[in-house]
Formats: C-alpha cells, sequence, structure tokens
C-alpha cells in the first residue's frame, strides 16, 4: 500500500510541475492528467484514458475541482467513522 501512495504522490508532482509550465497546451495535458487521477481514486478503479478535447479548459478545471471536492468529503466521512468508532473504545 505505500508503494502504491509512493506512486501516486509522485505522480501528483509530476502533475504540478506541468501546471507551472509557461506553455497552455503542457498545462492543459496536466489537468487532463489530474482529472484522470482523480476519477480513478474516487471512482476505485483504474479508467481508461479518454479524450476530453471538446471541453473547455475552464470547463475541465470546474470539473477537477468539484471531483477533488468529492474526494475530500469522502475522506472527511471516513475520519468521522474512525473517530466514533475510537471513542466508543
Amino acid at each position: 500500500m505505500s508503494y502504491q501512495n509512493e506512486m501516486n504522490w509522485k505522480k501528483f508532482s509530476y502533475v504540478v510541475k506541468q501546471m507551472q509550465s509557461d506553455n497552455p497546451r503542457v498545462r492543459e495535458m496536466a489537468v487532463q492528467s489530474l482529472d484522470r487521477m482523480v476519477d480513478t481514486e474516487v471512482s476505485g478503479i483504474n479508467l481508461e484514458v479518454k479524450s476530453s478535447q471538446s471541453k473547455s479548459p475552464q470547463k475541465d478545471k470546474q470539473d477537477v475541482m468539484h471531483k477533488i471536492r468529492l474526494l475530500q468529503k469522502d475522506k472527511e466521512k471516513k475520519q468521522q467513522r474512525r473517530k466514533k468508532w475510537f471513542a466508543v473504545l
């Protein structure tokens, strides 16, 4: 499990570096990569690469932020359940 987390952090750090690029095409590709990473994390399965060229970059950013918020809420719910469990002990 820690190996998987390490690989995810490496991928994430690479995407962050791409987002800092001056080239708008590289930044757009980074947003698409982050979108796929979030989809994979939220769904819990590996998704095939799909082209999202029909979407505008602004729409992609909104979708990614929405998925990040969903992921954060899910993690908060899991933490709350753990806190309740430990309070019972």
